[in-house]
């Protein structure tokens, strides 16, 4: 990170969203750790090169598209290009959510 994050000019809320991000070579399944109008903090990413344009699918809100702005460690930080409502995101997950972002779902457990 360099001093830029250190000065934002808007406090990212704290999240914890599976997302899936991709470039134009691979499609990562990864974690938004916190998210703002204007830029994410992804982790699962390692070694994705800084500059690089990306798209990610997130829940209720669909695909965003940025670039890599920076990478430390299995983190980096997203700049969008356009910003959103990242609100959004918290918002309950309804039918119309499906297929807008990549869901793990696992099966109800059965009781004996």
């Amino acid at each position: 990170m360099d001093e830029d994050d250190n000065r934002r000019s808007e406090p990212r809320e704290s999240v914890f969203l599976r997302a899936s991000m991709r470039n134009e070579t691979v499609e990562l399944q990864v974690t938004v750790r916190n998210l703002s109008p204007h830029g994410a903090m992804i982790q699962g990413a390692e070694g994705a090169p800084v500059g690089s344009e990306i798209s990610l699918q997130l829940i209720n809100i669909g695909t965003v598209h940025g670039t890599i702005a920076w990478v430390e460690g299995q983190f980096c930080g997203i700049q969008f290009n356009e910003p959103i409502d990242h609100h959004l995101a918290r918002r309950k997950v309804t039918s119309e959510s499906f297929g807008r972002a990549s869901l793990f779902v696992l099966p109800p457990k059965r009781s004996v």
